[in-house]
Parts: structure tokens; sequence; C-alpha cells
């Protein structure tokens, strides 16, 4: 009978003394190297779609909607590539004709799956200790959660009386007038009064086109950091009327989502299979993500937030940020409860990429997941895309304006630059920076002759990147100090980018970028659709080389791919004009 040897790093495989070194190694950490086809790369992730859809179609409770599971978020779930990689393994060991296998992997889910798998086909080698490991540290991990859902609903329920109290005068205005009202969700920081003023960052003039239209506008404000400072700035705002989402809620709602949150389960009807594959650890380690993080517990509350907004005024008009995660749909939900006649506008302002799940209904999820009643778009694009590979009911979408990036249609083309310095525009995660890094370094940017200008994310904490940053600083990769993203441009011949928004500013002023994939076997490239005045690298050795092509091509062709990666970008993000903000109007 064969053998199978489960371990979770190179260094448990040489403690082993019974594996010969002979014996075949399916290194499940470094799939990045053998790549599927396209074709069937993109089959799979319509089958993985559909695959949750279904699961959708036959939770129908509202909770379901709340659930990590349910919104398909491929930026922080593992859930596709864990499935990938028991994928590619099933493959291997079909093909692999050797008696014993030695599976590399530091998931642990991902070794419990292929465990229980394949313990009546193989004799597995999985350490006893192992196993316990896996369940015990599930279970802190949920004991570690229940606690952190507790402390987060004190917290709420703090924050709810601090803003009734600190508000009670000023929203008296809106609240007694029994005025039909524009409600704006959408987020604040310590941002939207950096000039005295409150500008939004997502709607940025849509308030005052309502208010030009005689519409009363309420802004339901989401706050990402310190509570009580905004709150002090929305008391003191004698412009606009803005409260945070939780104003209205109730203590006994809050206590209400804490037991949802602590004993709903969806029905798995277990086992779960996956092109006839066991995937159930997978899926269930995925819904358990609901009580180790707080997103499933925020969700529910939303739907309270909104319910009791259209209990206390007269809502008309709704209007949220739309990339359809999982507290937009329970706030679509806390609203048609409340009431059947409020018109919901969904504004789609972010970039899509092929593995924006979360943005992709599957077959028959969109006639059951809420959804708005129109989505405008930032542009032609993005419609076409998730219409594509989502499931939508027909004339959902209404093709708007780029609000947040109405500062792009400000830029100036820049001259040609062949000075072979490069830009680098790094990503939110410490995770993802390292990957990129690394990439440049076994690239042997290192040893280039020009300058690599590195720009890091204002959130990303720099000083934890560089100490898990493993070589030698090159003394040519400079950490960039400049606020201007013109001088940025200005400077390089070349953008390297990931999952930024920054690669269609490079375009847009007339420079070429290179997608550099390190994130396989996600596909998160903006501009995954076109090919011109645009690379791909997923092989460090031919980075270099790539970035050649660029500096050597001809003044003809660079202007033809220019323009064609232009007139993409145009049509991706429409500019703003009056007529555009008629689309948050229909």
């Amino acid at each position: 009978m064969k053998q199978l040897f489960l371990f979770r790093s190179i260094g448990d495989k040489e403690k082993s003394a019974s594996i010969h070194p002979s014996e075949c190694i399916i290194n499940l950490d470094h799939i990045e190297s053998i790549r599927c086809g396209e074709s069937e790369k993109i089959s799979l992730e319509k089958e993985f779609i559909n695959f949750v859809g279904a699961l959708g179609q036959r939770n129908q409770s509202i909770y379901w909607w709340a659930s990590a599971l349910s919104e398909k978020n491929s930026l922080v779930s593992h859930f596709f590539i864990r499935i990938y990689k028991i994928l590619f393994f099933e493959q291997e060991i079909n093909r692999r004709e050797k008696e014993n296998i030695i599976v590399i992997c530091s998931d642990q889910v991902i070794l419990q799956q292929i465990y229980d798998n394949y313990k009546n086909i193989f004799v597995v080698h999985y350490p006893l200790s192992q196993r316990i490991r896996f369940f015990v540290d599930g279970f802190v991990r949920q004991i570690k959660g229940v606690l952190k859902q507790i402390f987060f609903c004190i917290k709420e329920y703090r924050q709810v009386v601090f803003a009734r109290w600190k508000l009670r005068k000023k929203n008296k205005t809106f609240l007694f007038n029994n005025q039909p009202m524009v409600v704006i969700r959408t987020w604040v920081d310590q941002r939207n009064y950096q000039s005295g003023k409150f500008k939004d960052s997502y709607f940025k003039n849509l308030v005052e086109y309502f208010n030009e239209k005689k519409n009363n506008v309420l802004i339901f404000a989401g706050i990402l950091d310190d509570y009580k400072r905004n709150l002090m700035c929305f008391s003191k705002d004698q412009e606009f009327n803005i409260i945070p989402v939780n104003f209205f809620l109730k203590g006994w709602e809050i206590i209400y989502c804490l037991f949802i949150v602590l004993f709903f389960r969806p029905n798995l009807y277990k086992p779960v299979l996956f092109r006839d594959i066991d995937i159930t650890i997978l899926t269930q380690s995925e819904l358990n993500r609901d009580i180790e993080h707080v997103d499933f517990l925020y969700a529910c509350l939303q739907f309270f937030c909104c319910y009791r907004l259209v209990k206390n005024i007269q809502c008309e008009r709704f209007i949220y940020t739309f990339e359809n995660y999982s507290w937009e749909k329970m706030s679509i939900q806390g609203l048609r409860t409340a009431s059947d006649k409020i018109k919901t506008v969904g504004f789609q302002h972010a970039f899509i990429s092929r593995n924006s799940f979360k943005y992709f209904p599957g077959k028959g999820e969109g006639k059951v997941i809420p959804l708005p009643d129109t989505i405008a778009t930032l542009g032609q694009i993005t419609p076409e895309i998730m219409q594509r590979y989502g499931h939508y009911p027909k004339s959902i979408f209404s093709p708007a304006c780029a609000l947040r990036q109405d500062y792009i249609f400000k830029l100036r083309q820049l001259v040609r630059n062949n000075d072979g310095n490069i830009f680098v525009p790094l990503t939110i995660t410490v995770e993802d920076t390292l990957k990129v890094l690394n990439f440049l370094i076994e690239a042997g940017l290192n040893k280039y002759d020009k300058n690599i200008y590195l720009r890091f994310h204002p959130v990303t904490p720099l000083n934890k990147v560089l100490r898990q940053f493993t070589h030698q600083w090159p003394a040519n990769f400079i950490i960039s100090d400049t606020p201007s993203m013109e001088e940025e441009l200005r400077r390089c011949s070349v953008v390297l980018y990931t999952w930024t928004t920054v690669c269609l500013e490079a375009i847009k002023m007339g420079r070429p970028v290179i997608y550099i994939d390190v994130n396989y076997p996600l596909e998160v490239d903006p501009l995954f659709e076109i090919r011109s005045f645009k690379n791909v690298c997923n092989n460090p050795h031919e980075l270099i080389s790539r970035i050649e092509d660029f500096l050597n091509l001809e003044e003809e062709a660079y202007k033809r791919q220019l323009d064609e990666a232009q007139d993409y970008v145009n049509q991706y993000l429409s500019s703003v004009t009056k007529e555009s903000y008629n689309a948050f109007a229909l």
C-alpha cells in the first residue's frame, strides 16, 4: 500500500529518518512555479463562483449573507487558494507512479483535509501531535474570537451612548422635520476634516449635487479611526447633517447579534464536494472565521443600523459604496425589512480584477442575493466585467463617473523617459510587500545600474517590513518620500505594480507598466484585460528583459500602444460631469 508523509516544513521532513531521499515530494507552499493553462484556470474560477453561489441558494437565511464564505473576498480569504492546492495535489498523486509521496505544506487546514481524504487509500504518516495541535489551535482561536466579539459589543454600545449624548441637540434638525431624505452611507476618518470643512473621500461633491436639487441629505458615516474625535467634528459641523451608522442602534440588538454570531451555522450538507473531492474541512475553516473575526458581527449590526435608520427618519434614497461586502448585503436587508419604498444605489468605486470574486454572484445567486436597485459604476468597463463573470439581474448597471479618482483627469501626460529608473508602488499588506521586494532581488534589480524607487503604502508598517526582509538592503533601492505622484512618475521610465490603481495613473501620464504576478493563483491585476503598454512578469529572471523591451520600443509602436492603453483607461474611469451625477438620482 502506498505511503503518504505529511510535513509542515522542509525542516520537519529532514528530521524524519524514515524518509528515503528519492521519494516524490509535492511542495504545496511553492505551486507558483507550476501553473495550469489559462483556460483551465478561468474554468476553475467560474466553478468556484458557482459553487459558493449554490451554497447561497441553499442557505437563504439573511444571516448567510453576513458570513465570510458568502462574501468570497479573495484578498483576505484563503478558501480559493486552498481549493486550488487540494485540486493540484489530487492531480499530482494521480500522475505519480512512485509508491511513496511526501507533502510539504505550512497550512494545517490543508494537511488535515488531505489526511481525512486519503487515510483509507494510503498509509498516512501524519504525527498525532500535529493532528492534536490542529484541533487545539482551532479551539483556542474560537475562544479568543468569542472574547473579541464580546469586547466589540461592549465598545459598540459605549459608542452608541456617546454618540446620542454628543449629537443630542444638533440632530433634532432632521429627526423631527419629517422631510424625505437622501442618505449617503460613506466612510470617515481623520482626513475628512483636514481642511476644516467636511470632504467626502468617496462621494466628493455628491452632497452638493443633491442640495442643488433641493434634497435634504443625511451623511450616514462609518467611522474608520478615532470615534470620539470624529464625533466632535460632527457636532461642530454646521453645514452637513452627519451621524455615525450606529446612532439609532438599540442595546438589545447588539446582544441579539452576538447570539447570532455564536449560534448561527449554515447548512453544509456534508460532505462538501468540489469536483467530487471532499473539502468539508476547508469549508468549515472558512465558516470559523465568522467567530474568529468581527466582520460577521459587524455585518449583522448593519442590518439593525439601517432598519432603525428607516424607522427614525423618512429615507427615500440610500446611496452607499458598493463592493458587495457582507455588511452591504445586510444593510440592504435591513432597509427592505423596514420599508419596500426606498430606492437603493450602490456606487462601484474601486478597480475590479478577474479574481475579485466578491463582485461576482454565482449562477442563480443573483436572484436571491441582496443587491441595490441600481449599481452606479465608475465607468464603462467595470459593468462589462461584472456581467461577464457574475450573474446579475438585467439593467441593474448605470455607468456614472470616477468620483474618487477625479484627480486623474487633471494629470498631464509626461514626455517619454528612457533613463531606466524604475518606480514600484507597493500594496497595503506586509506579506505582499515582502513578496514584491524578494521578487525584485531575485530578478537582479539590486545589481541594476539604475535607481529603484519604492513607494510604501501609508498604512504599511515600514519597520515591520524591514525587520522581515532577509536580504541586505540594496544601495539603489530608494524609499520614496515625495508626496507627489506626478514627481514619482516623472523620474521613472517604467512602473512595476501588483494590485494598485497607480497603474491607471501611470498609463494616464504616459508611463508603461509591468504587472508583477506574485499572488498566483490569484489574478489581482486591475488591467488584466489589456496588453498594450503593459507587460506581465511571473518569472523574476525575465523581469529585466521585460523592462528593456519598453526602453527599446520604437517610438511609433510606443505611441500606438500608449494611445490604446489610454483609451482603455478613459473608458474605465469616466470623467466627472454634472450629467454623470444623474446616475445617482435615477
